[in-house]
């Protein structure tokens, strides 16, 4: 979601919708993250009014404000296949798609939440040979073992 991923958003909401709606530590869903950071990007970068600060000179024109910009610069950017946008557009379209019975907030539990901090911290160590160590169910398991898809993404 933070990154605006909107492929891979659609890929896992289409496999569990009930993914919009999940928790994490602080109490937020996808869905209201999604929202969120598309609010936020939509005010991040306003254009520069006047770079003298609000001071006025009399036949000094200031090249830098907004009034004497060319119009083509007013254009939205580029569409873009990833953007924040998007994600947005996907999340609030599936959450439209959700009968009002589905649509039940529920908590990442505390066995889901330590399963992904011991995958994290997993990867970042590595092991001791040089390579990676895969985390699963909580134990370390050295690199023979086929990856989930998980690991395949992080890494």
């Amino acid at each position: 979601m933070k990154q605006g991923l909107s492929t891979i958003t659609s890929f896992l909401l289409s496999l569990n919708p009930s993914l919009l709606y999940r928790e994490n530590a602080t109490g937020r869903t996808p869905l209201e993250m999604s929202r969120e950071i598309y609010i936020a990007s939509c005010v991040e970068d306003p254009p520069k009014i006047s770079s003298s600060y609000g001071q006025y000179y009399p036949g000094r024109h200031d090249y830098g404000s907004i009034l004497h910009r060319p119009a083509s610069t007013f254009l939205p950017p580029p569409k873009t296949e990833e953007s924040k946008k998007r994600t947005w557009e996907i999340c609030a379209s599936i959450d439209e798609e959700m009968g009002e019975d589905k649509r039940k907030r529920r908590l990442v539990s505390l066995f889901e939440a330590n399963e992904v901090a011991k995958r994290v911290t997993g990867m970042k160590r590595g092991s001791g040979r040089g390579g990676r160590q895969l985390v699963v169910n909580g134990g370390l398991i050295d690199g023979e073992i086929k990856p989930d898809i998980v690991t395949k993404w992080m890494s």
